[in-house]
């Protein structure tokens, strides 16, 4: 099976999830390519991928506008495969952040008309090395106000990798019914 894994990052979390997705899906035998939608390299053909896993990062309460342009320019395509979004954030590491880590894929979604299989809120990382001295104060308050971590003096990556790979080893399962099933019918992708 063929995979495709797309990439939007402002820190790079989300562009080492995506790594570990790619890796992951070619460690189970499936080809894999990886693109970041960010850049201005030739856009992969969607229609020639079996599965397409897209990750995007929140800052400052929304996806990077790459990840937006990106996918509601291919929505069309993407609906068309069996596809699954990662939108990561530091909400998902909070207990009382999931609503609100729903709602910034909900409003992600809505912009770009793209409906995936699959979704996951995967906690992001903490990167205090490299925020300015504003940035730090601020991300230190909703951070020790909210638990998230206790050393202020250190960088956090607060994703669960165990919980990244059952989430991708679920999608590429989905994948792989698709495309047993699709030799011989055609598919209601609702029931898919």
């Amino acid at each position: 099976m063929s995979v495709l894994v797309l990439y939007s990052s402002t820190e790079g979390q989300a562009k080492k999830v995506a790594e570990q997705v790619a890796k992951h899906a070619e460690a189970a035998g499936h080809a894999v390519a990886i693109y970041n939608m960010g850049s201005d390299a030739k856009v992969p053909r969607i229609a020639s991928f079996d599965v397409v896993i897209a990750a995007a990062s929140v800052h400052q309460g929304h996806h990077q506008d790459s990840a937006l342009t990106f996918i509601a320019a291919q929505a069309g395509e993407l609906d068309l495969k069996k596809s699954a979004f990662i939108s990561v954030s530091l909400s998902a590491a909070m207990a009382d952040g999931k609503a609100e880590a729903q709602a910034y894929v909900d409003r992600f979604l809505d912009a770009t008309g793209w409906k995936p299989h699959m979704c996951l809120l995967a906690a992001g990382a903490i990167r205090l090395s490299s925020y300015d001295y504003f940035e730090r104060q601020v991300m230190k308050y909703i951070v020790m106000q909210k638990g998230v971590a206790r050393d202020m003096d250190v960088d956090y990556e607060c994703t669960d990798w165990p919980e990244l790979e059952a989430f991708v080893e679920t999608v590429l399962d989905a994948g792989t019914k698709v495309g047993v099933q699709a030799a011989g019918r055609s598919i209601d992708k609702a029931n898919a």
